[in-house]
């Protein structure tokens, strides 16, 4: 667990076999420790399974942990036991979103970020086009998602696909799509970013689970797509959606 406190220190806790902590070894700890040279000017966190990201106040992207797939950004595969910046981005970073497993099922660990110019990238496994450059090629630094352009407003990730919210409101998705959770109305992997026409241009914001995807929109509805097989979609049933379903309000008693 991390946690980033008013004055924009992080702290973190618990397992720390990759160095995950942050805290420049990989000695478990029972209570919350400062992250090693993050400083106090932190402004956006994200924990994953066993490594984490920061993104300080100047934009810059920082990040520590396991390696495995080259998910820290650092031109290797080395883990770090404490941040280091992620050096291509040039400091231009608001969002950033982890993805992916570190055993490598249903596709390995992964990374990706949103600039200020509203351009996405990412870094790490590749196996199923999690990468959104058109290839399935890993890498350990980061690639740019094509066909997004410059107008993203929001990114969501998990096991084996992302999503991003573009400024137009319109939804786009890539990686895996087992169970049609890219919502494209196929359960065909995209290596580059597909738009979920069903949505138009009307999204919100976008949240990425294993194997399911949920969006809001402009009128406050809630859909989502994917797999159902324990009615994570909401929509009542426990049928594999490979489009957006609303999600059901159940009455008051």
């Amino acid at each position: 667990t991390c946690v980033k406190t008013t004055g924009g220190a992080v702290w973190c806790w618990g397992r720390n076999g990759d160095g995950q902590l942050g805290l420049g070894d990989t000695s478990d700890r029972l209570q919350p420790s400062d992250v090693t040279g993050l400083g106090d000017a932190v402004a956006h966190i994200v924990v994953g399974e066993s490594n984490a990201c920061a993104v300080k106040a100047d934009q810059s992207l920082w990040c520590w942990g396991r390696n495995g797939f080259g998910q820290i950004g650092y031109c290797s595969k080395e883990r770090r036991q404490s941040p280091v910046l992620v050096p291509s981005l040039d400091g231009n970073v608001e969002e950033v979103a982890l993805g992916g497993r570190d055993a490598g099922d249903s596709g390995g660990a992964f990374t990706c970020a949103r600039k200020t110019d509203g351009s996405v990238w990412c870094w790490g496994d590749n196996s199923e086009g999690q990468l959104g450059n058109g290839t399935l090629t890993s890498s350990s630094v980061p690639v740019p998602v094509s066909g997004l352009g410059d107008g993203v407003a929001q990114i969501s990730a998990d096991l084996s696909h992302s999503c991003a919210v573009k400024t137009d409101g319109s939804l786009w998705c890539w990686g895996a799509n087992f169970r049609g959770k890219l919502g494209d109305g196929t359960p065909t992997n995209r290596a580059t970013p597909v738009q979920v026409t069903a949505l138009g241009t009307s999204v919100l914001q976008v949240s990425v689970g294993p194997h399911q995807t949920c969006a809001r929109s402009a009128d406050d509805l809630i859909t989502c797509w994917g797999y159902n097989g324990d009615g994570q979609l909401g929509d009542g049933t426990t049928t594999h959606r490979l489009e957006p379903v609303p999600v059901l309000v159940c009455p008051q008693l």
